[in-house]
């Protein structure tokens, strides 16, 4: 999907991958450090963690359902959205492990996590089948309705 996306901008997918990575790691970070300090603070607990990972992760998807005609602010846009979601789902990707301890223990949760990624892999081909476009349509405006679900579910 990422490489789709690039080429309706003209823009390799390679120019979105080093930025992705290293946002995603920052958005890692971000959780995990400060939830052993503050996950018995009201303003600082797991959920709050996750709920600013989703909002995050949201609001990059949402960048990307902008309305927009010009090639340049497509590609701005592309690259907002991108830096956007890889922070947001690096807040995700660090905060589930620690989560899904507090909340369930250690002593299953090598088969939560399992069964929570089992589902991810599952429901990745579904979407893939929303990520349709016209023939006539270009540009990343013929995927809004792909973004909307995403940010919908």
């Amino acid at each position: 999907l990422e490489d789709q996306i690039a080429s309706e901008v003209g823009m390799s997918s390679r120019d979105l991958t080093t930025t992705f990575g290293v946002l995603n790691a920052l958005g890692r970070l971000s959780v995990s450090l400060p939830l052993d300090f503050t996950r018995n603070h009201p303003w600082g607990g797991v959920y709050v963690y996750i709920s600013g990972g989703l909002a995050i992760f949201a609001l990059g998807i949402l960048l990307l359902a902008l309305p927009v005609e010009s090639l340049e602010s497509q590609k701005l846009l592309v690259r907002m959205a991108n830096s956007t979601v890889a922070f947001g789902y690096g807040c995700l990707l660090g905060i589930v492990p620690p989560a899904l301890k507090i909340l369930f223990g250690g002593q299953h949760l090598g088969l939560i996590y399992g069964i929570l990624y089992v589902g991810v892999a599952i429901s990745e081909p579904v979407w893939s089948l929303l990520f349709r476009k016209s023939d006539s349509c270009s540009g990343i405006g013929c995927y809004t309705v792909y973004y909307l679900s995403c940010v919908a579910a």
